[in-house]
């Protein structure tokens, strides 16, 4: 099972978010306008469900505060309207945000930074229980 960035990329971008805009656990410095997706702690998992509730957060940076909000909006829109998908092999049947949309501060090259974090839930394996990669 991929960590839960790898999959929400794909996501973003099997809806036409450009892949060159979207990075995964490190932001780089350049280009100016970028998205970074971030895999932050959720709900720890109970052994007697087959079901996982990871969550992340999306990170929209940019000089035009107006970009990073549209780029953040789009993806969120994009994970709301979701329904159940198969990603890399990982069922994923439902998208919830954590609140809205949130602006940070800038960074030190005077570029907007906003945050929106999700809660997914997914199906990792299938059987009577969980088994161990091995």
């Amino acid at each position: 099972m991929n960590p839960l960035s790898v999959d929400v990329r794909q996501i973003l971008i099997d809806n036409a978010v450009p892949s060159a805009l979207i990075f995964i656990a490190s932001e780089p410095d350049k280009p100016n306008t970028v998205m970074t997706i971030y895999d932050t702690p959720g709900e720890p998992p109970n052994p007697k469900w087959l079901l996982d509730t990871p969550s992340c957060q999306i990170r929209s940076r940019s000089k035009s505060y107006a970009t990073a909000y549209s780029n953040l909006l789009n993806a969120r829109d994009i994970l709301l309207g979701k329904d159940k998908v198969t990603v890399n092999s990982t069922k994923y049947i439902g998208f919830f945000a954590e609140g809205d949309i949130m602006s940070l501060q800038r960074d030190d090259e005077d570029r907007h930074i906003l945050v929106i974090n999700f809660r997914i839930v997914r199906e990792p394996s299938t059987g009577n229980n969980r088994q161990a990669a091995i």
